[in-house]
């Protein structure tokens, strides 16, 4: 039985922390934005810090902060 959630895991993306200030993982967001599927992205990203049960919404709310904060210092 452990082995085949072993090979399950070993199949699944990796989990990644979502960076606002990374410019891939920006362009990975508006992909997902574009074709509303995250196929096209290597990773699984995560929020730890966040409540939200949606992903996406938490990780757009941050990309336009970072911007507004990067133009109104």
């Amino acid at each position: 039985m452990t082995f085949g959630k072993f090979l399950l895991n070993k199949n699944m993306r990796p989990l990644v922390v979502f960076d606002e200030t990374n410019k891939e993982h920006r362009e990975l967001l508006k992909k997902f934005m574009q074709t509303n599927s995250w196929a096209h992205c290597p990773y699984r990203f995560e929020l730890p810090d966040e409540d939200s049960q949606n992903l996406a919404y938490s990780m757009q709310k941050r990309v336009l902060m970072y911007f507004l904060n990067k133009e109104f210092k």
